[in-house]
Parts: structure tokens; sequence; C-alpha cells
């Protein structure tokens, strides 16, 4: 991101405890964020709070240039384990939703190195996916592959869950040198505000979710966000 498409993208949605907010930006910025970087796993990383939804997690953008679901996870996996056992990965991730999502068509364009002010995800509904919908289908049926839509913006990423694993969930991310309060009622028309609901998270250490939260279907969710820390 910031000007640069990485093949995967691993997205991570995490809410912590007010009281444990300072631990969990100290956890990635120097704890985990710098072994991840360092084994290999990923190859930058990029935070982010939601200023249009201040409830929303915290998001957390992985950087890698995997091919796959299987071919990421393959390699991960055991280094994440063994940071765990090492006591480098506790009970601070606080994830609820993490998807490894991947480029394909349509192709991340424009590009730009141009400062960053705010950025905004469209997601399709990752609680009701429609699983036959490709990543090009839902931009296209969304209006967002279109030369100018939303705005103002200056690059645009297109990413969507490896079909094998999580077919349907599909993410675009627009980057603006405007700051959030210029760019949110041109993309009130897209979609429901806010990040998309999901389903209760299994990761590799724990299970996390909301039970019982049953959200209606929308086609589309928008929600603003501001960079609070990168690396790499």
């Amino acid at each position: 991101m910031l000007g640069y498409a990485p093949r995967c993208v691993f997205m991570v949605f995490a809410n912590p405890p007010a009281d444990r907010v300072d631990e969990l930006h100290h956890w990635y910025q120097v704890i985990h964020g710098p072994d991840a970087i360092e084994n290999g796993s990923f190859n930058a990383l990029r935070r982010y709070r939601c200023v249009s939804n201040p409830d929303a997690p915290l998001l957390a953008l992985w950087e890698g240039e995997w091919s796959s679901d299987k071919a990421a996870w393959d390699f991960i996996a055991p280094k994440a384990k063994a940071l765990h056992e090492s006591g480098r990965i506790g009970d601070i991730p606080s994830a609820d939703w993490a998807s490894m999502t991947f480029t394909s068509e349509p192709p991340c364009a424009p590009l730009a190195t141009e400062p960053v002010g705010s950025m905004t995800m469209v997601q399709s509904d990752w609680y009701y996916p429609v699983r036959e919908q490709s990543l090009a289908a839902w931009a296209k049926d969304s209006g967002l592959d279109a030369d100018r839509v939303g705005g103002p913006w200056h690059s645009r990423y297109f990413y969507s869950a490896d079909p094998l694993v999580e077919a349907g969930l599909h993410a675009a991310f627009f980057e603006s040198a405007a700051e959030v309060a210029d760019v949110t009622e041109a993309w009130s028309p897209f979609g429901a505000p806010g990040p998309s609901p999901t389903r209760t998270f299994k990761g590799l250490f724990e299970e996390r979710g909301k039970d019982g939260l049953v959200p209606s279907h929308a086609p589309a969710y928008v929600s603003h966000w501001e960079q609070i820390a990168t690396l790499g």
C-alpha cells in the first residue's frame, strides 16, 4: 500500500479492551511487527483507526507476496506457533476477524506515492458472502472499477480472499490525500456505513466473535480510516 500493491494483504481486525489499547500498539510496533517482518512472513505492516465508525476494531494490513492461502499459512503458521511458544504472542492480539486476501482482477490501479490523509475501504458483505461472485464481478457490479468513483482518491487496490477458502470476501481500498471529513459524503451512496459484520472467527490460538449477532444483508459496506502506524 502507500503506492505499492503487494500480491497479498493479510487483514486483521482487533478490538482490545480500552485499558489494553496502548499494550496492543506496543506489541504490534515493537514486538510482533518486527518479528513477522524479520522471519519473512510479511514485508510491511500498515495499521489504521476507523474514523467513520469509532467503535470499529482497529485494522492491521500485513503486506506479503504469497500466491495463495495455503502457501501463506504453510510458511507462516509454524513461525507463528514458535513465537507463541516463546511468549512473543500472548492474548493481546484480540483478533475479531482475519483474512488472507490476494490481488487478481481488476488490477490495483492507478497507484501513486502521494501523501495519504485517509483510506476508504469498501467491502462486500462478509457475513453473507456471495460465494459464486468473483472479485472482478463484484467490482463491476458495484461500480468500484470505474475511472471515477467516490472520491477524491489517488490510489486504488482490489483484494479478495482465496476462493478455495473464503469465496466472496472482497475489499477495495482507496487512498486519498484528503482527510476523512472531505471524502465521506461522496462515498455514502456506495454502501452501508462501517466495516462489514463477520461471523465467529477461529484463529491459530483462540476463537472470537459476536455470537448471536444476525445483521441484515447489505451489498457493500463503506468505512473511512486514518493511518496510525507503519513498519517496513
